[in-house]
């Protein structure tokens, strides 16, 4: 048998699974900065669920994982997390609003495979519920900037209203029941351009409603809101229809509310934004990275004032707005532009050399201090152990790193071996103790520095700038009183090393 993973899916070595430890963190700490609170939901829904005409449509069907328990019962992988959230707020009436959750989970989506794009990935929902204001639609807009800020990614955000889309499509006279298929093609205008959305639509037979529909695509490619504004009011005096402007209009004074509100070089209206789910009914917005080779949104939300309402049938509403985060493109882009990553949780890393039980005691020590701190438990000695601290992926010593060497109170002249260790801590601190006549100063890098007295404490808070720390001391555990050491390695290579 061959073991391999499914198509579309991935495992995380130590290095990935930390960069999205790392993003998952400053999502959470900028969600709940604006007073967001933690939801979780089950991965399995009913599949009726999934499949409602409040849910995601038909597109979206397509590429859900469906299967069957073994009472028969029909269920599939979410596709999403704000399916499941409507399906809780549904079955939770009493939940006092504003409801404002974050969920973090894997979601599910048979579909096309490229860079960025997989059948299993995260998502990083943050949604509002029961707040009509576009001041909620602007502080999903406001999230998305200081998540990416915090991340160091340069993006845009695209922005636009399905109101405006809905009006467009009634005055260029769309039948209602092809208005999805128009959107989903419309969605594609900055893929294909111009040609590839006529010669779509006319394959859908939808070129042949409106002769407006070319100056229309022309108008949305401007970028301009009072340029489309304009322009279908030049239709709407064409065709002699009056428009409402409360009702008929007021896409266009949602998204300059948001403009207004956010007031960011960065957030632009992209008229043929749509989105392609059919339970929008508002403002809609793309995150895209700039100057990236990842073309995907790296997050996406919108208005969806009416699914939750549906799911209830009680004929309450439920206006709500959100925003979702893919953890795995944000991942892709920080690989990408990233030169060092973090490769361990490992703060100290003690090696004993024949001095097992002492080097325990150090360990523990270093642990009640708050220090991540492993030890070899193979018992390898010094050299194999120097090879694995500068080749092995998960020891290495990055620029951040730190040696430090740990010698019993009797400091023996060191062996060669050893003194090629600290050859290898180029730029270090060397502190001795007074005991500095073992280290033959011939052996050592031009850079390298002695230090007498030294305070352990105070060295670990204010490490010299540019430099990795090389301890050489007998007792300097007993002098440890810092919360966290700028280290990776403990090394002991004395059998009779004294804690």
């Amino acid at each position: 048998m061959k073991l391999e993973r499914a198509r579309g899916t991935r495992d995380f070595a130590a290095e990935d699974a930390l960069l999205r430890q790392q993003i998952v963190a400053t999502l959470r700490q900028v969600f709940e900065l604006y007073g967001y609170n933690p939801l979780e939901t089950p991965i399995l829904e009913r599949f009726e669920t999934l499949a409602s005409k409040y849910a995601g449509g038909d597109e979206i069907l397509k590429e859900t994982f469906k299967l069957k328990d073994q009472g028969g019962r029909e269920l599939g992988l979410r596709y999403d997390l704000t399916v499941p959230m409507c399906r809780f707020i549904a079955t939770n009436p009493n939940l006092k609003m504003p409801f404002k959750r974050y969920q973090i989970g894997e979601v599910f989506r048979d579909g096309p495979l490229k860079i960025g794009r997989y059948r299993e990935f995260a998502q990083c929902d943050v949604d509002i519920v029961g707040v009509k204001s576009m001041a909620a639609d602007a502080e999903m807009v406001e999230v998305a900037l200081d998540v990416f800020k915090k991340l160091n990614l340069t993006v845009e955000i695209e922005i636009n209203s399905i109101k405006i889309l809905n009006v467009a499509m009634e005055l260029m006279q769309i039948p209602k029941e092809k208005r999805v298929d128009f959107i989903l093609t419309l969605d594609k205008l900055k893929k294909i351009g111009i040609k590839g959305v006529i010669e779509e639509l006319k394959q859908k037979n939808l070129m042949n409603y409106s002769v407006e529909i070319p100056g229309f695509l022309n108008t949305l490619l401007l970028g301009k809101l009072d340029e489309m504004e304009a322009y279908l009011k030049t239709i709407a005096d064409r065709r002699k229809k009056l428009l409402n402007l409360d009702e008929d209009l007021n896409g266009f004074s949602d998204i300059r509310a948001i403009l207004t509100s956010v007031n960011s070089q960065t957030v632009k209206f992209n008229g043929a934004l749509a989105r392609g789910l059919a339970y929008y009914t508002g403002t809609v917005f793309e995150v895209f990275l700039k100057k990236s080779e990842i073309t995907s949104a790296v997050a996406a939300g919108g208005r969806y004032d009416k699914m939750i309402g549906s799911f209830v049938g009680s004929g309450r509403e439920y206006p709500a707005v959100g925003i979702s985060f893919g953890l795995d493109v944000i991942e892709d882009a920080l690989g990408i532009v990233q030169k060092e990553r973090k490769k361990t949780t490992t703060q100290a890393y003690v090696i004993p050399v024949k001095t097992v039980a002492e080097a325990q005691k150090i360990a523990s020590q270093l642990r009640k201090n708050g220090i991540n701190t492993d030890i070899d438990l193979n018992g390898r000695d010094v050299k194999k152990n120097g090879k694995r601290g500068n080749r092995n992926s998960c020891r290495g010593n990055s620029a951040d790193e730190s040696l430090i060497f740990c010698f019993c109170k009797n400091l023996t002249p060191l062996s060669f071996h050893q003194h090629r260790l600290l050859r290898l801590a180029d730029n270090a601190l060397c502190l001795l103790d007074k005991r500095r006549e073992a280290l033959d100063s011939s052996l050592l890098p031009k850079n390298f520095q002695c230090q007498g007295n030294f305070d352990c404490g105070k060295l670990f808070q204010e490490p010299p700038p540019g430099k990795r720390q090389l301890l050489v001391a007998a007792d300097f555990v007993k002098n440890l009183s810092c919360a966290r050491v700028p280290c990776r390695l403990v090394r002991c290579l004395h059998e009779n090393l004294s804690v």
